[in-house]
């Protein structure tokens, strides 16, 4: 597999009105399915949506927005494996 694997900062970046001009040049470049997302990437957003609390107004936005990153990523969405996860320990 080939491609490139975006971290949740990126995303933030490109979710965000002023975000970085480099980061959105750089990601409109690129082929849409050689971008790729962790299954980690959508835990953080999701702890985030949770965090916001039932009450909060922009939780069901937020959500959506999660909801249509999934979406828009089915099928390149990389799960971790025994042998991912112990590696990452090896290399932090």
């Amino acid at each position: 597999m080939n491609g490139w694997l975006l971290d949740t900062n990126i995303l933030a970046d490109l979710a965000r009105l002023h975000g970085s001009g480099r980061v959105r040049t750089w990601t409109a470049a690129q082929h849409e399915h050689l971008l790729f997302l962790s299954i980690l990437t959508l835990g953080e957003y999701d702890k985030g949506v949770a965090n916001l609390g039932t009450d909060n107004p922009r939780r069901p936005a937020i959500a959506a927005s999660v909801a249509a990153l999934e979406t828009r990523f089915a099928g390149r969405v990389l799960p971790l494996t025994n042998a991912i996860v112990r590696r990452w320990g090896v290399l932090s």
